[in-house]
């Protein structure tokens, strides 16, 4: 089978749609599948992923013919015309070259709505991954959602609408999206990615008997940085307790302003005393700080999965979980990890107080090691997600069969692209997602969903 995987990130960019896109390059070629990344990112091209696995830099269409996108509606945001204008560049190739380079499906991150525009019948079957849509990180970040940000929000749904195949690899939002889909949505486990890195032995207290632990992740509300703040303030200095945080900073209220100052003006007896923000790492000094720090908090309020779960886990890192983070469904909780709700910030201090603990460290730690690379062993990720595509295969047939497939499902989302840069009225900021896919045209809203079989009926 032949793979094109759509991505906007790829090592040695940071992110876990990067992460992730790696892993599952070398797992597909590793089991002799042809994999071809389809890189839309604005930086430069990656490096040589290794043996299998072809790089396809689609920088130069976007710069070029598909540079339409901001002369069509100047007065959308930036990183709306990198969407479009990465979404028609992954389009105009696959158009060129799916044929001939014998492409059997595609794969796409729901996250920008690049999967929009890939649904015409001429190309191959297309699984739309939930990894987590921009609108939905508004929302769980109380951010308002603007002009630009609402066709964004189109996009994403028309591709999540209209897929041949809907997966995730997390069991949580799986059910979330089936119930905002009214589809079905299958599973397949992430891969985990090899890690040169030694696999932690020791759990020894510090001398100071400071317990350490460490965040990988943006700083961000629904990442939980507020939770954890809550959490270190609830438990103040005594505790003994402080927290690294390793991340891109965010933006927080109707102005989006950066999040730093506003947790240190809310947090003023954690910010920078035992919490402690640090600019962004490259992974291989991240994995050196995992081994020096007593626990690795995943305190996320809302995500769809959490790589550095899986990955720190892998290498024996004691481990504190949220249940809003997707890949908590690996562990159990006082079995492989400390597991606590969603946004509980007493669970959290009760859960950092346990870990001050060696002998719970060492225990869990040994565990989570066990526990992820039993659950996410390379044969059956492998099967999970080749069964993914070949039922993506089977439902393009269907794609085929329909004539407003026929006519060029594009089209709709060319349309919408059209409609968004003649709304002189700016009305599209009162519309939701729904409401805007309806706007495209007789060839989406209910006739599109009835024609999957997503609604009463269809098939």
């Amino acid at each position: 089978m032949n793979v094109a995987l759509v991505t906007t990130e790829f090592p040695p960019f940071p992110g876990g749609i990067g992460t992730y896109t790696a892993a599952l390059a070398r797992l597909l070629s590793a089991g002799g599948h042809g994999v071809f990344v389809l890189y839309a990112g604005t930086g430069p091209a990656p490096p040589d992923p290794g043996p299998g696995v072809r790089i396809i830099h689609l920088s130069q269409p976007h710069d070029g013919r598909n540079g339409r996108a901001p002369q069509g509606f100047p007065d959308l945001a930036t990183h709306v015309h990198e969407a479009i204008g990465f979404s028609l560049a992954a389009r105009d190739w696959l158009t060129a070259h799916a044929e001939e380079e014998r492409i059997d499906v595609v794969e796409v991150p729901d996250h920008l709505g690049m999967g929009a525009v890939l649904q015409d019948v001429a190309l191959p079957a297309c699984v739309i991954v939930g990894h987590s849509t921009a609108a939905e990180f508004a929302w769980h970040d109380g951010l308002d959602r603007n002009r630009s940000d609402r066709l964004l929000d189109a996009m994403e749904f028309i591709g999540l609408a209209t897929g041949d195949v809907v997966a995730c690899h997390s069991r949580s939002y799986q059910a979330e999206l089936a119930e905002w889909l009214g589809r079905e949505v299958l599973f397949a486990a992430a891969p985990l990615r090899p890690l040169d890195v030694p696999v932690r032995s020791s759990y020894e207290a510090s001398a100071d008997g400071t317990t350490r632990m460490i965040v990988l992740s943006r700083l961000q509300i629904a990442k939980g940085a507020e939770v954890v703040c809550q959490a270190l303030d609830t438990l103040g200095p005594e505790a003994g307790i402080e927290v690294d945080w390793y991340g891109k900073p965010t933006v927080v209220g109707e102005e989006r302003l950066d999040i730093r100052p506003y947790l240190a003006a809310k947090y003023p007896r954690v910010w920078d005393r035992t919490l402690h923000w640090h600019a962004p790492i490259p992974p291989e000094q991240a994995w050196d700080r995992v081994h020096r720090a007593d626990a690795v908090i995943v305190p996320a309020v809302w995500e769809t999965y959490s790589f550095v779960a899986t990955e720190a886990g892998s290498l024996g890192a004691p481990l504190i979980v949220s249940e809003g983070a997707g890949a908590s469904y690996l562990f159990e909780d006082d079995d492989s990890a400390c597991i606590v709700p969603s946004g509980d910030a007493a669970a959290l201090a009760a859960a950092m107080l346990r870990m001050k603990d060696t002998a719970v460290r060492g225990r869990l730690g040994r565990r989570a090691r066990d526990v992820v690379r039993a659950q996410l062993e390379d044969g059956s990720v492998l099967a999970g997600r080749v069964a993914v595509y070949e039922r993506a295969i089977e439902r393009r047939r269907l794609r085929r069969s329909k004539p407003l497939f026929r006519q060029g499902m594009s089209a709709a989302t060319d349309h919408l692209f059209r409609w968004a840069a003649e709304a002189a009225d700016r009305r599209v900021v009162n519309y939701t997602s729904r409401e805007l896919l309806s706007i495209v045209g007789e060839r989406a809203g209910s006739r599109v969903r009835r024609g999957l079989g997503l609604e009463p009926g269809g098939r």
